[in-house]
């Protein structure tokens, strides 16, 4: 092997950190792989690999080539073959601190380290010399027969500098707390990477912590050998001050705030007042401005406090806020404890909530001689339109009798009775409050004497009385949607009645009323089978009261029939009468007239009333001849019909009957 094929052999090798080369009569490569070295050798000078053989192989593992071996240099120990058949036949110790580079020469064998050559030149792998030759970092030593070198790679530039995300961090923070990265990694001219050291000391100048903002910070990178900056690259990061903010509560803008509120204005660091003293609960007032509406508003009087940590203010009102109100609340500047910065004023306005609460009460109705009673208490809700639950102070004042109840009162699901204790026989108007809960309400309720009369005390009524009916009168006033009126018998409202049958006891006839009238209608006295006796009750639904009165109710018309044999004639000019018991209505009469005029086989000359009698003459020819019974339904005064009234009774029929 040449000294220059040697040598370009060993620079190939440095370079390649695959590290050294060769034999006495061969050039060659070391590869790692894994589990082995594998050396690609030219034994022939052209350059074209003749021979693979395996030694070493362990990661680190850097060959070498001496005059009489071959060896592989690995931590500090040199494993050499001294036979030329790539077994390991002896163990050096010779270097071995990290970094070493292993050197072999005709006339030396050395450790390279740090610039400094370690020679040992007698070849008992012991230093006898020390050389400083070298030095920067990258250098390689290179031995030849004639030459000492040592390689030094070319310097590589800087091209870019990785991006640096924004820091963020609170107003008064001062610059030794940034949170700058003390190194960054920069991409060289060859594509590679290097981490390299920043110094930010003069950045430090175009920093301000105690205003807020956006500052653009530049570090120096510390170069280290190899590396060169020629476009003046540095590390860049934006620090963006965050200005202190007072936090409101409630929130600017917030809507359905309690009026019991208890506001508070929060900082994330201590405050002092502008002029450096100390903010404490006898000055904090002084900062705060509390109004209506908005910062020419109606003052609001309230009492501020600070806690010890000199970070929240709390604000009490003197007095609970208004509902659907709106307010604002200000705080004038401060200065942060730690670093003097100013925090700016600032304001808020917040809007209370709509009053949800309310009531309903249920009309207890007409008290006739009851002075003590409940009111029933409903769909009571709180501000937030929650029904009431617990007890509740509860007044009761009457226009006539002043406050007749001012206790608490249990509530359960929003309902309540409270008891009332009138004094006088009267029309009041109660005004219920509740505590906590708006409007008021207002009920009207009549306490009176019991004047109610009930007129007649018996009655009779015909079944054909299209006006049977009975008058209960009173002498109670009340109000009505806020009207005196007086009462009616309206059914089931005020009074309810019935008919019942005295001999049988079942209810014959449900008496109603008449509208706007107080008038008991009997609707279909022909009903009642019997004459009667029956018993008219009359009942004061408020209070049960029971007034009765005796009815009869009479039979229907009947009729005393013409004639009692087959056939019944009236002959020219002979007449013949019906006998009714009751005078017939004008439509009764006609309805009779017909059916006998129809039923005839000649058409009677002549018909004439006379109150209950009907005269009739025969046809002026021929007479009149009836050869069938004769049946009619009439109506009495009231409506009612008395069904199948027989007229005629020309056969052997029963006697005449009515069926109802």
């Amino acid at each position: 092997m040449t000294n220059m094929n040697r040598i370009m052999i060993i620079i190939t090798l440095m370079l390649a950190a695959s590290s050294l080369v060769g034999a006495a009569s061969a050039e060659g490569v070391l590869q790692s792989a894994p589990g082995a070295g594998v050396w690609h050798i030219d034994r022939t000078g052209n350059w074209l690999v003749d021979e693979y053989a395996i030694f070493g192989g362990v990661p680190g593992d850097i060959p070498v080539v001496g005059d009489d071996f071959i060896a592989i240099y690995r931590d500090g120990i040199w494993h050499i073959d001294r036979t030329g058949d790539w077994i390991v036949d002896e163990y050096i110790h010779f270097g071995g601190v990290a970094g070493d580079i292993p050197v072999v020469g005709d006339d030396l064998t050395a450790i390279y380290r740090d610039g400094i050559w370690h020679i040992d030149r007698t070849g008992d792998w012991i230093v006898n010399e020390y050389i400083h030759f070298g030095g920067v970092a990258g250098d390689i030593p290179v031995v030849g027969p004639d030459v000492t070198a040592i390689y030094r790679p070319p310097d590589l530039a800087i091209v870019a500098v990785l991006a640096i995300d924004d820091i963020h961090v609170p107003l008064g923070t001062p610059f030794d707390a940034l949170d700058l990265p003390a190194e960054i990694t920069v991409t060289l001219s060859d594509d590679s990477t290097e981490t390299l050291a920043i110094n930010w000391t003069a950045a430090e100048a175009a920093y301000n912590a105690t205003v807020a903002g956006t500052y653009e910070l530049e570090g120096e990178l510390e170069l280290i050998a190899g590396i060169i900056n020629p476009d003046n690259h540095k590390a860049e990061v934006d620090v963006k001050v965050d200005p202190v903010t007072p936090v409101f509560a409630p929130a600017d803008g917030a809507t359905a705030v309690a009026t019991d509120v208890v506001p508070t204005i929060t900082y994330s660091q201590a405050i002092k007042h502008m002029d450096g003293t100390e903010i404490t609960n006898a000055n904090v007032a002084t900062l705060i401005t509390f109004r209506e509406d908005d910062a020419e508003g109606a003052i609001v009087n309230v009492t501020a406090t600070i806690n010890t940590a000199k970070q929240i203010i709390t604000i009490t009102p003197d007095a609970e806020l208004v509902y659907n109100q709106t307010y604002y609340l200000a705080i004038d500047d401060v200065r942060l404890n730690a670093s003097g910065a100013v925090v700016a004023g600032s304001s808020a306005t917040f809007t209370t909530g709509v009053d949800q609460s309310g009531f309903d009460i249920t009309d207890p109705g007409l008290q006739i001689e009851n002075f003590e009673f409940n009111l029933a208490i409903i769909n009571a809700t709180n501000a937030a339109g929650a029904d009431l639950v617990g007890n509740r102070n509860l007044t009761v004042t009457s226009d006539k009798d002043g406050e007749v109840h001012n206790a608490s009162v249990s509530f359960t699901a929003g309902a309540a009775d409270v008891p009332v204790t009138l004094e006088t026989a009267d029309n009041h108007t109660l005004t219920v409050q509740i505590t906590g809960v708006a409007p008021e309400q207002f009920i009207n309720v009549t306490v009176s004497e019991d004047q109610t009369a009930i007129t007649p005390d018996t009655a009779t009524f015909d079944n054909t009385d299209a006006n049977a009916s009975i008058t209960v009168t009173t002498m109670i006033d009340r109000y009505e949607n806020g009207t005196l009126a007086a009462f009616t018998a309206d059914g089931g409202t005020d009074f309810s009645y019935t008919m019942v049958d005295d001999e049988t006891g079942n209810i014959s006839v449900t008496i109603t009323n008449a509208a706007d009238s107080a008038v008991i209608r009997i609707p279909n006295p022909s009903e009642a089978t019997e004459p009667g006796p029956y018993t008219l009750t009359i009942t004061r639904d408020a209070d049960g009261q029971k007034w009765t009165i005796a009815v009869t109710v009479t039979a229907p018309p009947t009729v005393t029939p013409l004639g009692n044999g087959t056939p019944y004639t009236l002959e020219h000019e002979q007449t013949g009468a019906l006998v009714f018991s009751k005078i017939l209505n004008d439509t009764s009469k006609t309805t009779v007239v017909d059916t006998l005029t129809a039923g005839a086989d000649e058409p009677p000359e002549n018909f004439t009333w006379d109150n209950e009698t009907l005269i009739i003459t025969g046809n002026d020819s021929s007479g009149s001849t009836w050869v069938n019974n004769i049946r009619v339904n009439v109506s009495g005064l009231d409506g009612n019909e008395a069904v199948n009234l027989l007229i005629m009774y020309v056969d052997d029929e029963s006697p005449p009957t009515v069926t109802p």
